[in-house]
């Protein structure tokens, strides 16, 4: 590897730290008022996401980057809304979204992303949204699996 190289990686990892950094900014106050998971920064492996399943059983899922960390949060957004004793869907019979169901995640999560400066990665963000909840369905019916 020659030195413009290990520059070049170098500062795409600064790049993506500090949109990952960005990001987490703007949820902290949704972050902060969970008590099932965090959000942890490890030197070697960038910011984790942890929830203890059981008393000595941990859940973890690596969030490198931007779509991985903003999957995350949009799906535990759109759980607490699916699963709020306010949701006047009283049964779920199936993964698709209800128009309320939908219609409240979208403005509980936009109105996080609105508090992010950039226009382009806020407009890139809500361009994520729209695609994560029309995929929602499939997603719930398939784990995420990390992938590396």
């Amino acid at each position: 590897m020659n030195i413009k190289t290990i520059n070049e990686a170098v500062a795409e990892r600064s790049s993506v730290k500090v949109e990952l950094e960005t990001i987490l900014e703007a949820f902290e106050g949704y972050i902060l008022g969970q008590d099932w998971f965090d959000i942890v920064y490890s030197k070697k492996f960038g910011y984790l996401w942890v929830s203890p399943k059981l008393e000595m059983d941990y859940t973890m899922k690596r969030l490198n980057t931007a779509e991985k960390m903003l999957e995350s949060f949009f799906h535990d957004i759109i759980s607490d809304v699916v699963f709020s004793p306010e949701n006047p869907t009283q049964e779920h019979n199936n993964s698709d979204l209800t128009e309320y169901e939908e219609r409240e995640s979208r403005r509980r999560i936009t109105a996080i992303l609105e508090t992010i400066n950039n226009t382009k990665d806020r407009m890139r963000y809500l361009d994520l949204l729209d695609a994560y909840i029309k995929a929602y369905p499939e997603k719930l019916r398939t784990a995420w699996v990390e992938e590396e």
